[in-house]
C-alpha cells in the first residue's frame, strides 16, 4: 500500500503545538533570541547587535531556552 499515513499530518500538527506551547513558557529574552536565531537566521553576534548586549550572554540565553524546551518537550 502505497498511501499516505492519514496520522501523519496529525501527528506533525500536535508536534508543532507542542513545541509553540513550549517556547511561549520561556521568559521575552530567551523567546527573542530563540526566534532571532532559529527563524530568522541571525547569527550569534548578530543577535548581540540586535539586543544591545555581549555574545556570551546571548549564548547563555539560548544555551538556557533549549534546555528549559528540552524539558519541557519531555514531559509532553
Amino acid at each position: 500500500d502505497d498511501a499516505p499515513d492519514p496520522h501523519k499530518p496529525l501527528a506533525a500538527f500536535q508536534d508543532a503545538e507542542r513545541v509553540r506551547i513550549c517556547i511561549e513558557g520561556l521568559n521575552d529574552v530567551q523567546q527573542s533570541a530563540l526566534h532571532l536565531a532559529f527563524y530568522e537566521g541571525f547569527s550569534y553576534s548578530q543577535i548581540a547587535e540586535i539586543e544591545d548586549c555581549p555574545t556570551g550572554t546571548i549564548k547563555t540565553r539560548i544555551m538556557a531556552a533549549k534546555a528549559v524546551l528540552m524539558r519541557c518537550l519531555q514531559r509532553r
